[in-house]
């Protein structure tokens, strides 16, 4: 919400202004939380789980047994949906110590399944996305902000989950049918020349009757 806000402004001045108390909150937070000032709500907020919650409920670690795999192939990656054989699935629960079929975060199984290629062609579409619906919504389309909203927590929500590897599920089709509305243009209809009945003689120009 703070960067739709953000991105809803019209004037520099305002931007930079709001964009720099954000910034002061987030540092004084992190500083706040390190010091360990927090350290009283953690267990509230998590009932009592904190280590698990810490780990992102074996995300963490998970995450950092794939990052390995991923300098096998950089660049290309395993292949489009390929990496997780059974021989892989295997070997990461060998590591982690609990059974994963996905990497639980949309571009961390990007990169594994089409390499950095993949995982820049896919960024680029959805910055690209996101410099279209901005624009459209500056420019009065009623769509524009509900578009960049979703899109912004469509990419945040791939950060814990992995659904950009599944192409035919829902939310990628909301996305294109988002794209597709707001690129199709409405007709323009030309005044039609008003015709004269055939066999209708012209009155010459300042004839009286």
């Amino acid at each position: 919400m703070a960067v739709f806000y953000l991105f809803s402004k019209t004037q520099l001045r305002d931007r930079l202004w709001q964009a720099g108390l954000l910034l002061v909150i987030g540092i004084g937070t992190y500083v706040y939380s390190s010091a360990g000032t927090f350290s009283w709500l953690a267990p509230y907020l998590t009932r009592g789980n904190v280590e698990n919650t810490e780990s992102l409920t074996g995300r963490i670690p998970l995450w950092q047994a794939l990052i390995e795999q991923v300098w096998q192939h950089p660049w290309l990656g395993a292949g489009f949906a390929a990496f997780w054989s059974p021989e892989n699935v295997y070997q990461i629960e060998q590591l982690v110590g609990f059974t994963a079929v996905s990497a639980h975060n949309g571009y961390v199984e990007e990169l594994l399944n089409t390499g950095v290629v993949g995982l820049a062609i896919l960024l680029t579409f959805y910055f690209y996305a996101l410099v279209v619906v901005v624009r459209k919504a500056r420019r009065g389309d009623p769509l524009g902000w509900l578009a960049f909203l979703f899109l912004l927590y469509y990419l945040l929500l791939n950060v814990t989950n992995t659904l950009i590897q599944q192409y035919l599920e829902v939310p990628l089709i909301i996305v294109l049918a988002m794209l597709s509305l707001m690129s199709s243009k409405p007709m323009t209809y030309s005044s039609t020349l008003r015709r004269e009945a055939p066999g209708a003689a012209q009155e010459p120009v300042g004839s009286t009757r």
